[in-house]
């Protein structure tokens, strides 16, 4: 089920149109690249009726989590396609983007976590660790992290959940987990993680 869409219009030359819906259709590049990453739902291409010049492109995704996710892991190729789409255009513009009507409180539509998922987030949570301190020992461990994906029974486990989302993919008012590596470990535990973190040596 989709939770978050959105649109873009393009004006196309004419005697580019066949290679742009090639490029953007649902046989197209955008489309297998879309389909390599999880939480993709499916994309539209419409063209106006009335001006056959303009499209629009309708994309679809379980949440937005998921959209950012594939953004940054999948960027060298994104900008690759974006880069040949624009040269097949003469304007191109965001027209929005948009959440489900039945989204949850943070505008994402949730499929409700498995009971293996819930163990696991309540496993996280022991001892009453805050998911600052969570994220500030172990995010450097967490880049597939997808949790956040899903709603909760609890509302505690959800607000948790949901929280380390927002530190883990640095969405807007979250903490800087530089900052709270600071606040929360010793000098000895970020030089671990700086260790962790630095590119093996040739």
């Amino acid at each position: 089920m989709p939770g978050y869409t959105y649109v873009w219009e393009f004006f196309v030359a004419a005697e580019r149109a066949a290679e742009f819906e090639r490029l953007y259709g649902p046989a197209g590049e955008w489309v297998a690249l879309f389909r390599r990453a999880p939480g993709y739902v499916g994309s539209t291409l419409q063209r106006d009726r009335a001006n056959p010049q303009r499209y629009v492109t309708i994309d679809s995704w379980q949440t937005a989590g998921a959209w950012e996710r594939f953004r940054t892991e999948h960027a060298a190729e994104f900008e690759t396609l974006d880069a040949r789409g624009r040269a097949l255009t003469v304007g191109e513009r965001e027209l929005g983007s948009f959440d489900a009507v039945d989204a949850g409180a943070d505008g994402t539509a949730r499929p409700l976590a498995e009971p293996g998922v819930d163990a696991q987030a309540r496993r996280m949570m022991a001892d009453g660790v805050s998911p600052e301190e969570y994220a500030a020992r172990w995010g450097h461990t967490m880049a597939a992290f997808s949790m956040d994906e899903f709603s909760y029974r609890e509302p505690e486990v959800e607000q948790w959940v949901h929280r380390l989302g927002a530190i883990l993919f640095r969405r807007p008012g979250a903490p800087r987990l530089a900052d709270l590596r600071e606040r929360y470990l010793t000098e000895n535990e970020r030089q671990a993680i700086a260790d962790q973190e630095a590119p093996g040596e040739l």
